[in-house]
């Protein structure tokens, strides 16, 4: 199924991609908790017999590099293709002589030592859960998953694009931390740095304490910005992102500077 820029794809068709991990994307840290929810819900789809079980969508945004050759950038949904390409990591070592290495050439990615760190947890948890699993219902049910689970593709041609589409996509439904939407908004404004900077800049935020970053915006970024305008500086959340929103070096508050 297919229309324009969204089409329904296999996890299959989704991995022989040339996916790419951006220097700005988030770091990979979803919990073993997370990661054995997936593992449970896709075997117990696959027992089910579900014709078709939908995992979720991804954006990507398309590059297309001097030489011609595109690679799709993973701009949301990462946390689960890394997760899946874990789990066809682990199938690779149960299954001798089935070459599954191509369906987990995502981890072949730069990721810093936070989400190496997360990798390695959930790839013992992933190894755990299957490594007793009968090598002839194994094989059907990752037959399973490379044919009958699904997400939904979403291509976008520009970063700003890719970053308007995921604030519409993550300031709904389960939220993420403000400071997540943040950086996607803060990307696009920063037309005048170097892309250099930009990556460093980003790479700094990403290795910060998250807790951290998340008390130092509701316990002092946001009561300052409120405070120097004499209103109320309490009870920060996602639906105060407006406030941070639009400031610049020329602003009129210039508390910003």
């Amino acid at each position: 199924m297919e229309n324009g820029n969204f089409k329904i794809v296999t996890v299959r068709e989704l991995l022989n991609e040339n996916l790419k991990i951006p220097e700005y994307q988030r770091p990979y840290n979803w919990s073993t908790e997370s990661a054995v929810i997936l593992v449970n819900d896709l075997y117990e789809a696959f027992i089910n017999k579900v014709p078709e079980y939908r995992i979720g969508s991804v954006i990507l945004n398309r590059i297309i590099n001097e030489n011609k050759s595109t690679k799709l950038n993973i701009v949301d949904g990462q946390q689960r293709l890394t997760t899946i390409s874990i789990m066809f990591f682990v199938f690779g070592e149960l299954i001798k002589g089935r070459d599954y290495e191509h369906m987990s050439k995502l981890l072949d990615e730069e990721y810093n030592n936070l989400s190496s760190e997360a990798i390695v947890n959930n790839y013992d948890v992933i190894r755990r859960k299957i490594k007793d699993i009968d090598k002839k219902q194994l094989e059907e049910y990752i037959e399973y998953i490379l044919e009958n689970c699904t997400f939904v593709k979403i291509i976008v041609e520009s970063e700003q694009e890719a970053f308007q589409f995921f604030d519409s996509q993550n300031s709904r439904g389960k939220e993420l931390a403000p400071h997540d939407l943040l950086k996607s908004y803060h990307l696009r404004e920063m037309d005048e740095v170097e892309e250099k900077n930009k990556v460093e800049i980003i790479n700094m935020w990403e290795n910060i304490n998250q807790k951290k970053l998340k008390d130092f915006f509701a316990d002092n970024l946001y009561p300052l910005v409120r405070w120097y305008k004499s209103k109320e500086g309490i009870n920060y959340s996602i639906k105060q992102l407006k406030v941070f929103k639009g400031i610049r070096k020329n602003n009129n508050y210039n508390f910003s500077i």
